[in-house]
């Protein structure tokens, strides 16, 4: 992880919610993020139907050949980082439109910030 280019590498640990995926993905493109940003999807069993997708979308992809667990696939997105922070949230999970102001109001105060999910 190169941590001092300024921006948000964006990790998602994903096993077969393909369907998931795609909405958080989408979320993730229509929140207009305002610095630099990377989208890491750590692809927890090689699923094929996900590996296809993500090509289509210049996905960055890290592929672990036996599922390991999210804990073990976001460590590998870790090690794959190019940015400063760190954002983890698992496929599936939506994301409002603005995220980003909410979170950078925090983020000159805090090392690590953690939010509720509904």
């Amino acid at each position: 992880m190169n941590s001092s280019t300024e921006g948000i590498s964006i990790i998602i640990p994903v096993y077969k919610d393909l369907e998931g995926l795609k909405l958080t993905v989408s979320d993730l493109r229509k929140s207009n993020i305002p610095v630099d940003f990377e989208i890491i999807i750590c692809n927890d069993g090689a699923n094929r139907l996900i590996s296809d997708w993500l090509k289509d979308q210049e996905l960055k992809e890290i592929r672990i050949s036996k599922q390991k667990g999210s804990y073990h696939a976001r460590n590998q997105g870790i090690k794959q980082a190019k940015l400063k922070w760190l954002l983890f949230v698992d496929a599936g999970v939506r994301i409002k439109p603005n995220w980003y102001e909410l979170i950078n109001k925090k983020i000159e105060r805090n090392s690590y910030l953690a939010f509720d999910i509904n």
